[in-house]
């Protein structure tokens, strides 16, 4: 996907995301409910932004989405527990993301540059 695209399709999924949590937390009583995804969605669709698409890239992505995800780096934890409302549910993600992106991108330099398999990277 072209990455004007790929950043239009993201943007929509996370104001899709915020939208379904506003909505969603109230009836279910909850906040940041496991039964809504497309937090995680956003954040994974994030770190995986102009990187080709292989086995291997996105088993690593995902794998280190959710590595992000659990343990939380700043500034994801600021958003997981100090705010409340939709925006901070899906902003914890997309700092996940973030994290994930700049991992896929450094492993794939070395995948490129000779020091990892270059299968890695496509």
């Amino acid at each position: 996907m072209p990455p004007l695209l790929y950043a239009v399709t993201l943007a929509g999924f996370y104001f899709a995301g915020v939208w379904a949590i506003s909505v969603c937390d109230p009836l279910f009583q909850t906040h940041d409910s496991t039964d809504i995804v497309i937090d995680e969605l956003v954040g994974f669709l994030t770190g995986m932004m102009l990187v080709p698409v292989t086995p291997y890239t996105l088993i690593t992505g995902i794998v280190l989405f959710r590595i992000f995800d659990i343990a939380k780096p700043w500034p994801c934890r600021i958003f997981d527990r100090k705010h409340e409302g939709a925006h901070p549910v899906v902003l914890d993600d997309f700092m996940a993301g973030i994290w994930t992106l700049v991992c896929m991108h450094i492993l794939g330099y070395l995948s490129r540059s000779g020091h990892l398999p270059a299968w890695f990277w496509g």
